[in-house]
């Protein structure tokens, strides 16, 4: 079954390498919000403020590179018949968690490729598993949400409502403190918040409850 696992794997994350036009939009999206976003807040907080934003934008890129593969992978899953499913060499969930897994890992990536393009330097090695810790736990929110949306056309809807929740009720920009009070439970639930949490030195301990691992 592992090693099953790996071989599906290893070509899932091949098969998205290799498209460019996939993966080079966010990686560009990514690094131009970087650079914005950090001289803007360098220039009315000081370095303090641009490496909040740096550290927790870098987060939300992990989340931005992630959920597009996921969506794929959920339309992919329902519009396939039985009888493919059931020609595959592997078992469902093997197939699927693979998959999943690549999405996962291409969102790490590519928030790591501008991560590091910003600072002139390769992330730690820490700070890729905080990484895919926050694409597994963008990973786990999308498929339970779509699990209750058995129409396609909906899943664009669902696609702008979460990227929405994952950018705005996070502490990519503001302190947690920032929020009033009935938000903050939604905000430490957020994957993007316990990311950039983590990156900054702070408390990340809900990346394990949320990530599916």
């Amino acid at each position: 079954m592992v090693r099953a696992l790996g071989l599906i794997l290893v070509w899932e994350i091949s098969y998205l390498l290799s498209r460019i036009e996939v993966w080079l939009p966010l990686l560009f999206s990514a690094s131009l919000a970087l650079f914005s976003l950090g001289g803007g807040y360098r220039t009315f907080g000081g370095n303090e403020a641009k490496w909040f934003v740096t550290l927790g934008f870098v987060a939300f890129a992990t989340v931005s590179g992630t959920l597009l593969h996921v969506f794929q992978v959920v339309v992919f899953t329902r519009t396939q018949s039985l009888l493919y499913w059931a020609s595959l060499p592997y078992p469902l969930e093997i197939t699927l968690g693979a998959k999943l897994t690549a999405g996962a890992i291409l969102g790490t990536l590519i928030a790591s490729l501008a991560y590091g393009l910003f600072l002139g330097r390769a992330p730690k090695l820490q700070d890729l598993a905080v990484l895919f810790l926050v694409a597994l736990g963008t990973v786990g929110i999308v498929a339970l949400f779509s699990a209750f949306l058995p129409r396609l056309d909906r899943l664009a809807g669902l696609s702008v409502v979460l990227g929405v929740f994952f950018q705005y009720l996070s502490t990519v920009y503001l302190p947690l403190e920032a929020f009033p009070t009935w938000a903050r439970p939604f905000v430490l639930l957020n994957p993007v918040s316990q990311g950039a949490n983590a990156l900054r030195g702070g408390e990340a301990s809900g990346l394990l409850l949320i990530a599916p691992l």
